[in-house]
Formats: structure tokens, sequence, C-alpha cells
């Protein structure tokens, strides 16, 4: 657990991968002196907990209130985030205002090396003054430049990701001109500690990924896919190339069983996706449950070990309920485990190390329901009680459910 110590802070959503990484939201309510109105401001922050060699050396690695969590993404930058999911391969961010921003980790380890963002805590300010230093001479005139608009327009390269590149081009051979024109215009040269500190304005930050509908809830799961969930309904996917991906994002259409209603035309309305390492499903506004990807394991739940390369429905035969719907679902590595609308739940997939929840390590093909009760001690005796679930998430090897007491 990561403590947030300073009034007004507060984690609005977390995510975490199979390779220790966490990312999480934190928002700031503070009041502007101006207006005297409260205003919210979210930095995204990433903690990650490297392996070690034995116990002793990982609880001394952390501090009493666990993992450091390291700036990634800082406030000045002007956006309120809704959302996050992180994986192997990328970071994937939503705005308040439905933009999506992903941040690849393989560039983020290379140009955040020396600044420790990614070796499970911070780099001191000492550390980092002997590493960088104060001067900025050292750096290439196209470097200087674009530090001048991450400092003081930061929105430009935000919103247009080929402006900087044009500009330089427009200034060839006259870049010193232009550095010029720009600290005349701006201010001083941002010093590289000021750039790449803990909280410099050109640490990697994550870039607009190119779907035009609002974005309301990613995922994305192993190193090879992502997923956007758009206001209107609609899911998008994209990710690695080497996987069969496409690299930029794709409009899944998942189609209704019959009979179906004349205005949706078939298509279904998505309300939740999940994201495993080689799978993911995704529920509809009227719960169904669809699922696709690799199925080595079960994972997919459709009573084999067969791919699906499209969205597949996954029928469910409910022996509690004949109108239950599927509420909530969560994607592990090689296992998914489903919620219903009235609280119960059940798991497909690989069994080891008792992810399933069934008792045992056994590999499920198909749904299998879960057992969900609490023994209760009281001076008459013990006596079981029934458990209503309401959430899940799913690890690389485990599952958590949130549950309540049935009345």
């Amino acid at each position: 657990v990561v403590g947030l110590q300073k009034s007004g802070l507060s984690c609005t959503a977390i995510s975490n991968a199979t390779n220790g990484l966490t990312c999480g939201i934190i928002s700031n309510k503070h009041m502007i002196e101006s207006t005297a109105q409260e205003q919210q401001s979210s930095n995204l922050y990433v903690w990650i907990q490297t392996d070690f060699e034995n116990a002793s050396e990982r609880e001394n690695s952390l501090s009493e209130d666990g993992p450091n969590p390291v700036l990634v993404w800082p406030s000045h930058s002007e956006l309120d985030f809704a959302d996050v999911s992180c994986c192997e391969s990328r970071i994937l961010t939503v705005g308040s205002e439905g933009g999506l921003f992903e941040l690849p980790l393989d560039s983020a380890r290379q140009r955040n090396q020396s600044t420790g963002i990614f070796n499970g805590a911070a780099t001191g300010d000492d550390d980092l003054e002997s590493i960088i230093g104060e001067e900025t001479e050292t750096v290439n005139i196209e470097t200087r430049v674009e530090h001048m608009y991450q400092k003081y327009c930061p929105e430009k390269l935000r919103n247009n990701p080929g402006f900087l590149k044009k500009l330089l081009s427009m200034f060839e051979g006259r870049e010193e001109e232009l550095l010029n024109n720009l600290v005349e215009k701006y201010g001083p040269e941002p010093t590289l500690f000021e750039m790449l500190g803990p909280t410099g304005l050109a640490r990697t930050r994550p870039s607009p990924v190119p779907i035009t509908e609002k974005v309301i809830a990613c995922a994305c799961g192993g190193d090879s896919r992502a997923l956007a969930l758009t206001s209107t309904g609609q899911v998008y996917e994209w990710g690695n190339a080497k996987s069969g991906y496409q690299s930029s994002p794709k409009l899944l259409k998942m189609q209704l069983p019959e009979p179906y209603p004349l205005k949706s035309k078939g298509l279904a309305l998505i309300v939740r996706i999940a994201c495993g390492k080689d799978h993911a499903a995704a529920i509809t506004r009227g719960g169904l449950l669809y699922v696709w990807g690799k199925g080595y394991s079960g994972q997919l739940g459709l009573n084999d070990r067969n791919d699906r390369n499209v969205p597949t429905l996954l029928a469910f035969k409910y022996p509690h309920a004949d109108r239950d719907v599927v509420s909530r679902v969560a994607c592990g590595d090689e296992h998914t485990v489903v919620i219903t609308k009235s609280g119960r739940a059940c798991s497909f997939g690989k069994g080891s190390h008792g992810r399933l929840g069934l008792g045992d390590n056994k590999d499920r093909l198909a749904p299998r329901w879960i057992s969900l009760t609490e023994t209760l001690n009281t001076s008459t005796g013990a006596y079981k009680v029934e458990l209503r679930a309401f959430d899940v998430a799913a690890g690389s090897t485990s599952t958590t459910i949130l549950c309540r007491r049935r009345c």
C-alpha cells in the first residue's frame, strides 16, 4: 500500500502489470485564491517492484509505505486523468475529457534510465545534479528548441505531434536564430536538471492515440494488445504488429444474437472491457459476454483450447436465475473471472496456483461457478453465510473478488 500523506491527495485509479509495474492516478484538490473555487488536478505516477534475491533485500528497498511512486506526467500538462491501465509494453491513460494517451515502456526505460524512473525508487536531487549537471550547451540545438516548447508551450507539442519536426525543417541551418527568438519571446532556456529531474518537463510522456471518439475506459495486457472503450459503446483494438495486430486502433464489431432490437442494427453496445496476456473480453449493455484471443489454457471459456480471431459470444447456463446477466469481468494472464448481476461468480482457464477459486489446480475449459461463503461462529454454533459478489480483479496468477453478505 502506498501512503498518501499530504492532505487533499487521493488515488482515483490504479493498474498493475505482471512485470511488477504499477501505475496510478493521484488527484489533488486545491483552492484557487483568485476565485475561491475548488479545482482538481491529477498526476500520473508509476512505481515498480524489481526482482530481489532474498526477502531482506526486498524489504530494505521499500519505504515504510511501500515503493516510492515516481512522477511520470505532472499536472503542468493541464490534463485531468480519468482511467489508467498498464502492461508489459505500455501505459494507457484516459483524460477526463475523453482523450486517450499511450506511453511505450521500452522508450520510457531508455529515456529515463539515467534518472531512475524505472528502478524502483526515485533518484535524489543530489544524484541527478551529478549525473545531469546544469549546463545546456552540451545538448544539440534541436533538443534545446524542444525543451523550450516543453517548458513554455507544451500544448503545441501535445496537440500537434508533427509541429516540432515541421518547424525545425523551416529553420534548417538557422536553428540558433530560432532558439534566440524563443528565448526573447518566452524567457530563459530551462536547465537540464529542470527538464530531466524527478518532475522534469522533458520526461517521456504519453502520446495521443488517434481515436476521434470520446474514450471512457482503457485496458491492455501482455506485450501485444490494447483496448479502448468509447462513450458510444464502441471498442477499438491495436497492438504489436509482430503479434498480428494493427499499429493503429481498429474498430471491433460484435454481432448480437437474433432476435435483436432493430435500432441496434445487430451491433452490440459495450459497457466494460478487460484484457489479459493473450485474450480479451467485453460486456454488452444487455449483459452479454464476448471473448476473443488465444485459448490455449481455456481462458475463453468456449469448451476448447482454440483461438478466436474475432469477438465470440460466450453463452452461459445460469443455475441460479434464468434472467441473470454478466456485470463484471476480469482477465488474468491465462484465466478469466466473471461476476453476474445477481452476485454469482464463475471462472475458467488455467487453474494452477488456485487462481480459479475452485479448490484445486485444474484447468477449466468452460465456466464453473465459485462457491462464495463465509463461516460465522455464534454461541449456538458455526454456520455458513452465502456471499454476494459485486466486483472482481485478476492478477497474473491470482483473483480477488469483493463480496457482501446476502440478506
